[in-house]
């Protein structure tokens, strides 16, 4: 019976742990370009990989600066955040957030 108890407290603690995702913050990524609408052909992209325990934020301007791109030289951004496979299996861990986000921009 304990060993009953254990599972069923195991499971609900699983599907009932803290909300966890990633805010993606554009202050201070001071540019003259615009979002791009989903039609827009964008030539150049970057993938960064966010993760950890709650909400995780992310700033464009720096992680953009990370990868050797300036904020003010886009003309048209766009960016999308996406789970793959095994960021979606690092989701059973309690609290544990794990996404891609893929800037894609001209």
């Amino acid at each position: 019976m304990r060993i009953n108890n254990i599972f069923l407290m195991s499971l609900l603690f699983l599907m009932f742990s803290c909300a966890s995702g990633v805010t993606v913050e554009s202050k201070f990524c001071r540019s003259n370009g615009h979002w791009a609408s989903l039609d827009d052909k964008l030539p150049s992209e970057i993938e960064m990989q966010v993760r950890g325990f709650g909400d995780q934020l992310l700033n464009i301007k720096s992680a953009l600066a990370d990868k050797g791109v300036k904020c003010g030289n886009m003309k048209r951004m766009r960016v999308i955040i996406y789970q793959s496979g095994p960021d979606v299996l690092l989701g059973i861990i309690p609290g544990f957030s794990s996404h891609k986000v893929l800037v894609q921009y001209r």
